[in-house]
């Protein structure tokens, strides 16, 4: 390994780095006088950033914190005004803590009203428009008239409802207090900003309800997917007897199965960054289980659980990129066929999980496996009641003279539509 002296450029290619994955320009960790900083090079030139790195230390050293980083300041970024969609977009990428990937989802809701509001289609012409235009007004009148546009029922004005809540929760944070804070030196920020006093409804999500036996559907899968389509039969195992997540299923290794211990381990890996700090832990499962992954792991390929040709998506992929692409995918079909019926049938099969969990040992234990920051987010739309606890005064309905008609003979003439026909527990 070689060491090279501080004055040495090649020391300084090594320590420039990106801050962030979102970072755009190089930065610099420094420490001196028992004050420790990042310092940001604004270079997207790795050798120009060595360089600046060489001079800011040098003066550092010779003359403290203040006259280095007015150094530094003598060459400042022109800064931005009157910007565009585009440009703030960049200037949060440049400077904020937001990963690639929730990044990438505020950026598509900003631009999703953006061309609402001016009728601009496509990305390029979305990203021109100048942010000026995005006033507190005119996005409080395109929240009401989303609604009002596709609200032609009760249930669609609902949907219509959580899909404005969630451009609008996406998109206005870009415009949180520290994502402001951070790029006020490159870019002119319009006041007010674009959502101010826009109101934002906190709909509740709803409730999960099983449309499907999950006795049943394991032992379709156990027939119609292990013999042939094993990788189908692991993902699918993994959600519904570990409550997986899509993300954490793909990119799972071998490593995660703690043999001896029962358990599942979910942490963060060279390619998987947990959705948050919660989401890492360890998931108890049952012995069999293990046991069938035992057999696959003796006759691995490759360091990760589910097996592809594809290589790991990068940090910055897009939402729904998966190394796994084309098993998930088959996967999904062959749930929707069983009756899974969701928009995201992998995920249901982490909620039936937890509300296997919750029907047989508590609210808390499911929370816990689902590795929920806590109970609440679980109790709200991640476990069916299934105690069906009821008032036990109907016998006083049977006394006298009037008739009740049995439920089971009212059966006897519907129960040939599959539609009358509730799932079985």
């Amino acid at each position: 390994m070689n060491v090279y002296p501080k004055i040495d450029i090649r020391y300084w290619r090594g320590k420039v780095v990106f801050q962030t994955p979102a970072s755009r320009t190089y930065s610099v960790q420094l420490q001196h006088a028992g004050r420790r900083a990042y310092i940001g090079l604004k270079t997207a030139n790795k050798e120009e950033a060595a360089t600046l790195a060489r001079k800011f230390y040098e003066t550092l050293r010779a003359n403290g914190w203040d006259a280095a980083l007015a150094g530094l300041r003598g060459n400042p970024v022109e800064k931005k005004v009157n910007v565009t969609v585009g440009e703030y977009i960049e200037a949060v990428a440049t400077k904020s803590l937001f990963t690639p990937k929730t990044l990438q989802s505020y950026a598509q809701a900003l631009r999703k009203i953006t061309g609402d509001i001016t009728g601009a289609a496509g990305r390029e012409k979305r990203n021109a428009i100048k942010l000026r235009t995005l006033t507190p007004e005119k996005i409080e009148a395109w929240r009401i008239e989303f609604i009002r546009k596709k609200a032609t029922d009760p249930l669609k004005e609902k949907s219509a409802r959580i899909s404005v809540s969630s451009f609008l929760l996406r998109a206005r944070a870009l415009f949180s207090a520290e994502a402001v804070a951070r790029i006020r030196d490159l870019v002119e920020i319009p006041e007010p900003l674009p959502f101010s006093g826009v109101k934002v409804e906190t709909l509740p999500p709803p409730r999960y309800r099983a449309t499907f036996d999950m006795i049943w559907l394991l032992e379709s899968a156990r027939q119609e997917l292990a013999p042939f389509r094993s990788e189908q039969y692991k993902i699918f195992l993994l959600g519904v007897m570990a409550g997986l997540r899509r993300n954490e299923i793909d990119c799972l290794p071998w490593t995660a199965f703690r043999w001896n211990e029962g358990v599942i381990r979910v942490e963060t890996t060279e390619h998987y960054r947990p959705k948050s700090h919660n989401s890492e832990g360890d998931v108890r499962v049952d012995p069999e289980l293990l046991e069938v992954f035992h057999g696959y792991y003796a006759g691995r390929k490759s360091d990760f659980v589910i097996e592809s040709d594809s290589p790991p998506p990068p940090f910055d992929a897009p939402y729904g990129t998966y190394r796994c692409q084309k098993e998930m995918r088959a996967l999904l079909a062959w749930l929707r066929a069983k009756g899974v019926v969701s928009k995201t049938p992998l995920h249901t099969l982490r909620k039936e999980f937890g509300s296997q969990i919750n029907a047989r040992y508590g609210l808390l234990a499911a929370s816990e496996q689902l590795r929920h920051g806590g109970i609440a987010v679980t109790a709200r739309s991640y476990v069916e009641n299934r105690s069906r606890s009821v008032l036990g005064f109907g016998h006083l309905l049977t006394k006298g003279d009037r008739t009740i008609i049995p439920i089971a003979s009212q059966n006897e003439k519907t129960d040939t539509d599959p539609r009358c026909v509730a799932p079985a527990r």
